[in-house]
């Protein structure tokens, strides 16, 4: 009941309280929560960064038991706990970006950074950080996500263009870790000979025994021009059919990245979509295609792994994006304004198993009313 409490020198001091928790995490029992600790007072002279700290957090599964757990003295970007393992990746770019925005960085300074994934063990917190992963120069790690002994993660680089000390490149790409020796590799093993094409992926999936993701070739040239245009002017020219709508490729994979089965997605499914999956299910979200009215509706689409469509199911007006999916549900969150009650958060399912019935809508699973 925390969150009632008015007093904020109350709330404070309250077990429950946490300053921007960012992630809850559970392991052997214990709930563990990533969110900042206040190092200094704070003056009006004094830095953000210099009174907040990145701090994981131990509590019991009760609520109770608040405990300052690991300080890693670096401003962490993306974290998760797996077997026992704290992992989290740092960056020193934060200090830099400003001046990376503004275009007046000089390439030396790009070259002085770096970027790592680590870990600790949770049961030898105060112990030398394992290191995985490091880059020199500027960039950081936005996602990691973990498939038995394989680490996923991006890597986002930022250089500087060989003709132009100060116009900055951005180099995206993805690799996969062995933890069991920690080399690294492209998580895309996709083959393509034709220099003017570039092979761009949607974000890999867990389905029964590997992963899937969906690939497309791109022409570089187009794909750049449509880049310098503003999004109103690349949707109108999607709408005037000035683009085209690239082949795309289904591929299942092991965990390691090694290709199993690789096939073409049919014409029924949506062109351009979020790829989501568990199990023996894939959804594709035309969330982006219908927000810009190039879709007359929002629509799931629900297929096996061999990219069939099973079935098609409207989420709720207002929906965000799926939070979650399991074998059985799929879950979105819903946010409405009510001039009773004022904003209320709502998440809906919908039923897996009722797939190809008329009961095959999404249905109110949880409702939490805010503040007016």
């Amino acid at each position: 009941m925390a969150d009632k409490e008015t007093d904020i020198n109350k709330l404070i001091e309250s077990n429950a309280f946490f300053h921007s928790p960012r992630s809850v995490y559970y392991n052997d029992n214990k709930l563990y929560v990533l969110a900042s600790k206040k190092k200094l007072s704070e003056r009006e002279d004094t830095d953000i960064s210099d009174i907040y700290e990145d701090c994981l957090y131990e509590v019991n599964t009760d609520g109770s038991g608040q405990k300052e757990l690991f300080l890693p003295g670096e401003s962490i970007y993306e974290a998760f706990i797996h077997e026992g393992y704290f992992y989290y990746s740092t960056s020193n770019i934060w200090q830099k970006m400003d001046l990376i925005n503004s275009g007046n960085l000089e390439k030396d300074s790009l070259e002085n950074l770096d970027y790592r994934i680590q870990r600790v063990a949770l049961d030898n917190i105060k112990g030398k950080p394992e290191l995985i992963y490091k880059q020199k120069g500027a960039g950081y790690i936005p996602s990691m996500k973990v498939y038995e002994d394989y680490l996923h993660f991006s890597d986002y680089k930022i250089t500087s263009d060989e003709k132009d000390d100060k116009k900055v490149v951005y180099e995206y790409t993805e690799k996969i870790c062995n933890l069991r020796n920690f080399e690294v590799e492209e998580a895309v093993k996709v083959e393509q000979e034709n220099p003017d094409l570039k092979i761009n992926k949607s974000s890999i999936v867990p389905v029964d025994d590997g992963m899937m993701y969906i690939y497309s070739l791109v022409d570089k040239k187009q794909e750049e021009e449509s880049s310098n245009l503003k999004p109103e002017e690349q949707i109108d020219r999607i709408r005037k059919g000035e683009v085209d709508n690239f082949e795309s490729n289904f591929v299942k994979a092991k965990y390691d990245g090694t290709i199993l089965e690789e096939f073409k997605m049919s014409s029924n499914l949506h062109p351009v979509a979020f790829l989501n999956g568990y199990g023996k299910y894939l959804c594709l979200d035309n969330l982006l295609w219908s927000k810009n009215g190039l879709a007359d509706t929002r629509e799931l689409q629900i297929l096996n792994t061999k990219g069939e469509l099973l079935d098609e199911v409207t989420p709720p007006e207002n929906a965000g994006m799926i939070i979650g999916m399991d074998n059985d549900y799929i879950y979105v969150d819903v946010q409405n304004v009510q001039e009773s009650t004022g904003q209320i958060i709502d998440i809906y399912r919908v039923n897996l198993n009722k797939i190809g019935t008329d009961e095959f809508k999404f249905e109110l699973f949880f409702t939490r009313s805010g503040e007016k």
